[in-house]
């Protein structure tokens, strides 16, 4: 976007948006060690502050301050200097999520006597169940981004020469939405050609769609998506992109001096907040330079246990062979009935999750076939039911537990899909580093990341398979509609 509307006066935003209240319920954890996944987005946007300051185009703002230092210490008797106080950090909007009633637990029902609740039960289950189905979009709301999710993930996933790597196609197809909103006509055309789209109010469709079909907080399952944007002091967007975001986003927005401590801590804690504090250690290397000119952030919280989880006792040491040599790693073993699929180079497992929470697929390349040579050739199209044969049977699954962390600047990538002019002009993003970690034992899955910008296998015989992870191999957890929210490759657990 210009400058001139990057520093419009702030009066005119839509008090409908000023006044969003926010719900923010605690996440609710009634189980442990169960699939949790969660991602945090922070697009910054830089420009030379200076010049745009002096050239008079900066509109200031008298708005008091929702949160302010604390006042000077009283005096002591001997001389204290005077403590200016911290620049006012205002909130401007707060988004409302969807409400949504907690999954029934068949345990909350069952009395001292042990007699089961059956007609509460039956009334709240269905509450739950109308609550679920209020966030289910028309069939169809998705397509097209297909060819999006999985360009993204051969571009990022693909070449790791024995790196363990991870990314979040639907973080990054939020982020560009968001981005999108604040190109300019040409940047903002690249962004909806590498998405399919044909215009900005088609992207917003879909982008609302995709947000709502994709969430999730019943205390049983997460699949929550956060976005905000931060404001230098004196600095505005027009009402009518605010609006927008907060329409399609659910963001927040907040205002403050940017190089100022508490502006970076506010910044901090929204991102620790909204990523469960899972990424504490790298979120303290994130601030807010004082040639920042705004900065936007996307997060995504993901929790959902398995529908089966690997039994403790059968956990035992096991060989990897690993591209640079074997190691010895902790292999799960497990059992169930589910899906397995196969095409050219390839034999995949589909590891269900609990309360329709979505599907960890397990993609293991053929001896001789790279995982490169399936991010690029086509392997991803058994996501969406394209190029695989499949059949239901009973999976023994052996799987190592892993550690893994990840990695990447997403900037070479997106230009080499496309997109170019965000990365040039006036504000330009000038970094995007993107960090994922990914934590895979016997109850589940954890995992957090965040990304900082600055602005032919044959057909498995009989009705058993042993599918043995004991070599690289790549996964995608997806959520209930199929959408890929996280997708890595474990070259060494």
């Amino acid at each position: 976007m210009n400058r001139k509307d990057l520093f419009e006066s702030m009066a005119g935003i839509d008090d409908a948006i000023l006044e969003r209240s926010e719900r923010r319920r605690p996440v609710r954890r009634p189980w442990m060690g169960a699939v949790a996944a969660v991602l945090a987005l922070i697009i910054v946007t830089t420009a030379a502050l200076s010049s745009l300051r002096m050239s008079g185009q900066v509109t200031q703002s008298n708005e008091s301050a929702n949160t302010t230092a604390s006042d000077s210490a009283e005096p002591s008797g001997e001389h204290t200097p005077a403590t200016m106080p911290e620049p006012a950090v205002v909130t401007l909007a707060q988004p409302d999520y969807p409400d949504m009633a907690d999954f029934p637990q068949w345990t909350d029902y069952v009395d001292a006597a042990g007699n089961f609740d059956m007609e509460r039960y039956d009334a709240d289950e269905a509450l739950w169940r109308a609550d679920v189905d209020a966030q289910r979009q028309a069939e169809g709301y998705a397509d097209g981004l297909q060819d999006f999710f999985a360009a993204a993930m051969a571009e990022f996933l693909a070449g790791a020469e024995g790196e363990n790597r991870a990314i979040s196609p639907l973080n990054v197809y939020f982020s560009l939405g968001m981005m999108a909103e604040l190109a300019e006509d040409g940047a903002r055309q690249e962004i909806l050609d590498l998405l399919g789209l044909s215009d900005l109010e088609a992207l917003r469709t879909q982008a609302k769609a995709v947000w709502n079909g994709q969430y999730r907080d019943d205390g049983a399952t997460v699949m929550r998506l956060a976005s905000s944007v931060w404001l230098d002091e004196g600095a505005a967007l027009p009402d009518t992109i605010l609006a927008a975001l907060a329409d399609t986003y659910y963001a927040s927005a907040y205002r403050g001096q940017m190089g100022a401590e508490n502006y970076t801590e506010a910044f901090r804690d929204w991102l620790s907040r909204e990523t469960g504090g899972r990424l504490q250690e790298e979120i303290e290397t994130v601030t807010l330079e004082p040639e920042t000119v705004l900065a936007l952030a996307t997060t995504i919280q993901y929790q959902a246990k398995w529908a089966v989880e690997f039994p403790p006792s059968q956990t035992a040491a096991a060989t990897f062979h690993a591209p640079d040599g074997d190691v010895t790693c902790q292999m799960m073993h497990g059992t169930y009935f589910g899906n397995v699929s196969w095409g050219e180079g390839y034999l995949a497992a589909a590891k269900p999750l609990e309360n329709d929470g979505g599907t960890m697929w397990l993609i293991l390349p053929d001896e001789g076939v790279e995982i490169s040579d399936l991010l690029t050739g086509g392997a991803l199209g058994l996501l969406w039911g394209e190029g695989s044969e499949s059949k239901e049977m009973t999976i023994h699954l052996s799987m190592p537990k892993f550690d893994l962390t990840a990695s990447t600047d997403l900037i070479e990538g997106l230009r080499s899909l496309g997109v170019t002019q965000v990365f040039a002009g006036q504000t330009p993003i000038t970094k995007m580093p993107h960090a994922v970690r990914v934590t895979a034992d016997e109850e589940g899955v954890a995992a957090a990341a965040y990304t900082v910008m600055e602005y032919e296998s044959t057909e498995p015989v009989g009705e058993e398979l042993a599918f043995v992870l004991d070599r690289p191999f790549l996964f995608v957890v997806t959520s209930p509609d199929g959408l890929p929210l996280f997708a890595g490759t474990v070259q060494r657990p």
